[in-house]
């Protein structure tokens, strides 16, 4: 009898878990200026259309517009494309890691909302409502769920390549996969093929890259004294992005060195989110970064800052290098008196660092409409 009870448990079990049901759909990205088109394939049991695909600007694991349903989660891929530049054909079949998804799917996460009077803890309820699947050259296959201001990796997989004839039968516009004059013409085609990528070799292994290359680091905010520091956002080069609320930030005063001189100076009002002055967790190396904060004359403020990758490469190396005993490198980002630009330097805990080279065209720090309730 306890067998059988036991039995009829974990079957119910089972079923509610099967049951479980979703809102999303996949989205197929590729880096910009190497398209693909998709002969066939599906994300679990839903299909994605046989097609064209090309990055115009936003580029590896954007996430763009998916039809979504509500449905079971995925278990699986199943994909087969042809990539223009290599001319060969890839299929990627593989297991996705469900209890990661199901756990994702279920816990949600909090998104900022702007109307107290609707939201009065000041944040709604979100989960992720896409599969974002990015195939890059060399068979490289990755996926993400995203949702408004998050996104977070599943999994990386490899493609293999695969012998593909054109079968019988097939109408001119399913048939143009195998076309190579229709080849030709995307190749030469500004749009999808632009010529500063054209004219370099194909970067295999830059996208493994953007995941791979992780060093312990988290970002701080200078501000002059009395600032109040508003959400963070970052984006990582990975394609990850999260975002941090302000009451996640607390603040420090620690002995730093001044940057134009040796001596130790305090400086107040350096924001750090609880807890990552002791974590040891690596990150890989961020690709944007935005923030908003109240300084002390009462204006709101919100900055912007793009990265290169090959710059940050350069920084975080030689950072590590020349300090190989820091346990936890600050991006710290330093806000000048008016609040007009800012700074920023990889650092250890003495304060000893590099600066990354300034680019005042990738910075942006404008005051910001007054519609932020959490800095009032």
């Amino acid at each position: 009898k306890k067998l059988i009870l036991l039995l009829t448990i974990l079957l119910l079990s089972n079923c509610s878990f099967m049951d479980e049901k979703y809102e999303w759909g996949p989205f197929v990205s590729v880096p910009v200026g190497f398209p693909v088109r998709i002969y066939t394939g599906r994300v679990g049991e839903q299909s994605i259309m046989s097609d064209f695909r090309a990055s115009l600007e936003k580029g590896w694991g954007y996430a763009g517009t998916a039809n979504s349903s509500e449905k079971q989660l995925p278990k699986d891929i199943d994909i087969i494309w042809y990539s223009y530049v290599e001319d060969c054909f890839y299929r990627v079949k593989a297991d996705l890691d469900y209890p990661k998804l199901l756990k994702l799917f279920r816990e949600g996460y909090k998104k900022r909302a702007r109307n107290l009077e609707a939201f009065p803890k000041g944040y709604g309820e979100e989960t992720f409502r896409t599969f974002v699947v990015g195939l890059a050259p060399g068979g490289v296959v990755v996926v993400w769920v995203e949702g408004p201001m998050r996104q977070i990796e599943i999994g990386r997989f490899q493609a293999e390549k695969i012998n593909l004839k054109q079968p019988e039968g097939l109408d001119d516009h399913d048939a143009l996969i195998f076309s190579e004059q229709e080849r030709k013409e995307t190749l030469e085609d500004e749009r999808f093929r632009p010529k500063h990528i054209r004219e370099k070799p194909t970067p295999f292994g830059l996208w493994d890259d953007y995941r791979d290359i992780k060093y312990p680091w988290y970002p701080t905010f200078e501000f002059y004294k009395g600032a109040k520091i508003g959400d963070v956002f970052i984006e990582y080069f990975n394609r990850e992005k999260w975002d941090t609320f302000y009451d996640e930030m607390t603040l420090e005063t620690p002995a730093r060195k001044n940057y134009s001189s040796s001596e130790i100076t305090i400086i107040p009002d350096i924001f750090y989110q609880k807890g990552e002055d002791i974590s040891d967790k690596k990150y890989p190396l961020p690709r944007a970064l935005r923030f908003i904060y109240k300084a002390n004359n009462g204006i709101k403020y919100w900055g912007t800052y793009d990265f290169d990758w090959e710059e940050n490469k350069k920084v975080f190396a030689e950072f590590f290098k020349m300090y190989p005993n820091t346990k936890r490198a600050r991006l710290n980002i330093r806000v000048n008196r008016d609040n007009s630009l800012f700074t920023i330097r990889l650092e250890n805990e003495k304060g000893d660092g590099i600066f990354f080279p300034f680019h005042r065209e990738r910075l942006d720090l404008d005051d910001t409409y007054d519609d932020y309730p959490t800095l009032d």
